[in-house]
């Protein structure tokens, strides 16, 4: 669960990020974006991000941190 915890960690610091940044963050300029989709949507799942947007281009989904972080 190490990606998550990154993930979850990364979002508490800079929210509103989109998942490109957050695998861009993570792993350099070839970021593993899908790998980081697949993980924000098992934490979104869990409550531990929230998630805006509309998952367009014009509107990527952005995730926050979720309900439970102080």
């Amino acid at each position: 669960m190490a990606l998550a915890d990154d993930i979850e960690l990364l979002v508490g610091k800079r929210p509103g990020l989109t998942a490109a940044q957050i695998a861009e963050s993570i792993y350099g300029a070839d970021g593993y974006q899908q790998k980081v989709n697949s993980t924000c949507r098992r934490l979104l799942k869990q409550g531990r991000v929230i998630r805006g947007g509309n998952g367009y281009q014009a509107d990527p989904f952005r995730y926050h941190p979720g309900a439970h972080h102080a």
